[in-house]
């Protein structure tokens, strides 16, 4: 019986957005460092956007914009990993779809 969709998209939230292990080679900090790097950036790019605003807004607002800069920032970047594996899909061929190479004698 297949997973409910809401524990697909925990899983796949998990493994593509929040510690995303494609491409590492080495151990240790610079691993955990590459494998979070779209939540850094989602940090960063929360962090910027809040700075931009820290002068408009008092301690606690600024806070809960802080907290939705963050949200917003994330799932941008969750968005723009969908994108490329949608992409990325586009690129390999089903196997389905490619032709039968098989020699008749």
């Amino acid at each position: 019986m297949p997973a409910p969709i809401h524990r697909r998209i925990t899983r796949w939230i998990i493994d593509r957005v929040l510690w995303d292990t494609d491409g590492i080679a080495p151990d240790g900090f610079w691993r955990g460092l590459w494998a979070a790097r779209k939540l850094l950036a989602a940090l960063v790019g929360a962090a910027l956007l809040t700075w931009v605003e820290w002068v408009k807004h008092h301690p606690p607002e600024l806070a809960i914009v802080a907290a939705i800069h963050f949200v917003f920032v994330f799932a941008l970047i969750a968005l723009l990993v969908y994108i490329g594996q949608w992409f990325g899909r586009d690129a390999k061929k089903s196997p389905g779809k490619q032709p039968n190479n098989t020699d008749h004698v």
